[in-house]
C-alpha cells in the first residue's frame, strides 16, 4: 500500500513533544501523538510506503513488522479519510 501525503501542511511541536499539523488551504488543525508523530515521520521518509515505513519503525520499537504495518495500514486509512493522504 502506498499513500501520498497531499495537503500542505505546516507542522510545529507543542510544548507536550506533540506534532501540530495545520493544512495551508483550510486551516484544519490535527493534533499527533507519539506514535503517530513516528508514523508521520516514516511514511515522509519512505515516499508513502506503507509497507517500508511500518517495517522501518518495527525495527525501531523493536516491535512485529506485521504488526506494526498493519496498524500503520490503518492510520494511513485515516489520514486518507481526513484529507491529509490519498490512496495510491
Amino acid at each position: 500500500m502506498r499513500v501520498t501525503l497531499t495537503n500542505p501542511v505546516s507542522a510545529t511541536v507543542d510544548r507536550h513533544g506533540r506534532l501540530l499539523l495545520t493544512v495551508s488551504g483550510t486551516g484544519a488543525r490535527h493534533v499527533l501523538d507519539a506514535p503517530q508523530t513516528a508514523m508521520w515521520i516514516a511514511l515522509w521518509q519512505h515516499g508513502g510506503d506503507v509497507d517500508r515505513a511500518g517495517d522501518a519503525l518495527a525495527r525501531s520499537w523493536d516491535d512485529d513488522p506485521g504488526r506494526v504495518r498493519a496498524d500503520l495500514r490503518r492510520w494511513a486509512a485515516h489520514l486518507c479519510a481526513i484529507g491529509l493522504a490519498a490512496g495510491a
